[in-house]
């Protein structure tokens, strides 16, 4: 409505998780629709946006989560970057830390920079900092994805879908093959329709790609950096 627009209601998801030694808080945050390509120069425009940030607590032997967190991670395209909370990159409002959203793309990142992700095609990513300040007292609504069922719980994507139809592509395969013994083969070789990634919505926090969902340590890099 022309109301929501002039007014929003901002509103993040969470989940808190234990793995290892270390007390996860996720925060997921949903954007209906990435513009990063006809907006920002760069690779792709989709429906249904995911990224986000997550603290990292060590616990005592007790089990019991030490503050001030250790580690937080911040999530950008498929990637993500993981800082020791002292370091000089992480930015805090008071106790809360600060997170830099790329224009167009949403990747969140842990200072305000333009950011060259790919040179020879000359892609960016603009976290400058310039833009609408979300402050930790804007957030509306604090959804656990824990008790969401209907959030938490499903699995399909978050916006349009894109497919190309391979029959034809199977077709050719199949005349190219018809006289070797891998005739039989073309079918199994190519699917019935192959998604197009970058244009399609991506699925959502619980899906098995997203390893950070529940397995956030591993994800995250934790061991390599208790490591050092």
């Amino acid at each position: 409505t022309q109301y929501q627009q002039h007014n929003p209601a901002y509103a993040y998801y969470y989940r808190q998780v234990i793995d290892g030694d270390y007390l996860c808080l996720q925060y997921w945050f949903f954007y209906s629709f990435n513009n990063w390509g006809t907006s920002f120069a760069g690779m792709n425009d989709h429906e249904g946006d995911w990224e986000g940030m997550m603290l990292f607590f060590k616990r005592d032997q007790h089990g019991r989560p030490q503050e001030p967190p250790a580690y937080i991670t911040f999530a950008d395209h498929e990637s993500r970057q993981t800082k020791p909370w002292e370091d000089e990159d992480v930015t805090l409002m008071g106790t809360h830390p600060v997170g830099y959203a790329a224009g167009g793309s949403h990747a969140t990142y842990p200072r305000a920079e333009t950011l060259s992700l790919m040179r020879l095609y000359s892609l960016f990513d603009y976290a400058t900092g310039d833009g609408r300040i979300i402050d930790h007292d804007d957030w509306v609504y604090r959804l656990n994805l824990d008790d969401a069922p209907w959030l938490g719980q499903f699995h399909g994507s978050y916006g349009t879908r894109f497919w190309l139809n391979t029959a034809r592509a199977r077709t050719i395969l199949q005349a190219v093959l018809a006289l070797t013994p891998f005739s039989a083969l073309a079918r199994q070789i190519v699917p019935n329709e192959i998604e197009l990634p970058g244009v399609s919505a991506p699925h959502g926090p619980i899906d098995p790609n997203r390893p950070q969902y529940a397995q956030p340590v591993a994800w995250a890099g934790i061991h390599e950096l208790d490591a050092r």
